[in-house]
């Protein structure tokens, strides 16, 4: 099952590298080769610690919102031009319901990924720490209370936001956009099996 469960997370990776390269984005190849590397360190070869990854992820998530935050005013530039030429047109890169593109939306979804899949992975590796503290009969109780309301809200959490990848990414089938059902998948497929494993 462990096996299963690494393989499954390294098809996710791969997925997302595809994805990647069809886009052509550097920080997109960036990314999506850390998440690849990672889950190879992390489930076949255990080089780096635990935490070294978990700070990457951080770091792609920050890159992730700083480039959100660059390309907000070309967006907005090209939203009033599209409204000039076609003030009754409709774009078919949006998801249904919404005015944001499908690829901002995705970008967005990534940006929020990276801290929980950041924590993801810290949780797997104090689990399967060797030298794990033990916590004594009088505190446990307590610790055991918290532990368990964050793992329920933080399990929510990443439920909500596989879905939200799962919309993208059939809104992006049903347009034929593959690079943004390759990434939407790969990222949605990693965050659930991370959670499960």
């Amino acid at each position: 099952m462990v096996l299963l469960n690494s393989l499954i997370m390294m098809s996710a990776g791969a997925l997302c590298l595809s994805g990647a390269v069809i886009s052509r984005s550097a920080l997109a190849l960036v990314s999506s080769g850390a998440m690849l590397l990672s889950m190879l360190d992390l489930r076949f070869l255990g080089i780096a610690h635990p935490l070294i990854w978990a700070a990457l992820f951080l770091v792609l998530s920050l890159c992730c919102a700083v480039n959100l935050r660059l390309s907000a005013p070309e967006l907005r530039a090209a939203r009033r031009t599209r409204a000039l030429h076609s003030p009754g047109a409709k774009s078919n890169t949006t998801i249904a319901g919404l005015n944001v593109p499908l690829g901002r939306s995705l970008a967005i979804l990534s940006a929020l990924a990276f801290p929980f899949m950041a924590l993801q992975v810290l949780m797997s590796g104090a689990k399967h720490a060797p030298d794990a503290p033990v916590a004594t009969h009088s505190s446990h109780a307590g610790h055991q209370f918290d532990a368990s309301a964050f793992g329920i809200a933080f399990a929510i959490s990443v439920a909500v936001l596989v879905v939200l990848l799962a919309t993208v990414g059939i809104a992006a089938l049903l347009r034929r956009r593959s690079m943004l059902v390759l990434e939407s998948a790969g990222m949605a497929l990693m965050l659930a099996t991370m959670q499960l494993h």
